[in-house]
């Protein structure tokens, strides 16, 4: 669940010592090859030692602020959240594990919730306004499809028709993460396009670049994949 996992993690962090602040990014102040500050609509201005954008489909918007932009698709996927009949507990009639068939994808939870989804290739909708409006018809098909595979799902209650915008590479292969520290800055970083598996990456991602910018040394058990992923500008 993003939304739960990022508030966790945002509170793990609060509790360690660290202060969350929301705003809308604007603006970078710089000195020479080093960014001192990340500037806020509001017009307040964030000191900081190190910027990594980390900004999902934003990031192109804000490394081209930097002057290095990074190519990024800003693409709209739609799934379901549903329950199961019997309340709280393994879905009914379903294995805890992933089931999929085609382009449609069943992803039972232990406390009782079902994902349904359909992630096809044509399913990857380009929103370059980072609009997250929902369909109808993609909902309908996500139901037809899924009840094909398992029919039981007929009787699930849909809780929840959601979308996620996600950073994809602007040319194939789609699913190419971009990582590591940014041409022309010292203390400039990015983390970005993983497409939908950013959030089942972000631990291994964070620990990977918190070591990068501490030592300044690019971590050795990951240096080749560093080596592939690193940032270029456009």
């Amino acid at each position: 669940e993003p939304y739960k996992f990022t508030l966790a993690m945002a509170q793990a962090a609060e509790k360690l010592g660290a202060e969350i602040v929301r705003g809308e990014v604007v603006d970078f102040a710089t000195k020479g090859d080093k960014i001192t500050g990340v500037r806020l609509a509001s017009g307040n201005e964030l000191q900081a030692d190190a910027v990594v954008l980390a900004m999902g489909p934003w990031t192109g918007k804000g490394s081209a602020l930097l002057g290095c932009e990074i190519g990024c698709r800003a693409v709209m996927t739609e799934c379901l959240r549903a329950t199961m009949p019997g309340g709280p507990g393994e879905p009914a009639d379903l294995p805890l594990h992933t089931l999929g068939a085609g382009d449609y994808w069943i992803l039972p939870k232990k406390n009782g919730e079902v994902i349904l989804a359909k992630y096809g290739a044509e399913d990857f909708v380009d929103r370059p306004n980072f609009d997250a409006s929902l369909t109808e018809e993609v909902k309908l098909e996500i139901v037809k499809g899924v009840t094909r595979i398992w029919p039981a799902l007929e009787s699930a209650t849909i809780v929840e028709h959601r979308g996620d915008l996600l950073a994809m590479a602007p040319t194939p292969p789609y699913q190419t993460p971009v990582m590591g520290r940014l041409p022309k800055w010292q203390n400039g970083y990015v983390a970005a396009r993983f497409g939908g598996d950013g959030v089942c990456m972000s631990p291994a991602t964070g620990e990977l670049m918190a070591e990068l910018i501490d030592t300044g040394e690019t971590p050795l058990r990951a240096r080749r994949m560093f080596e592939s992923l690193a940032p270029g500008c456009r």
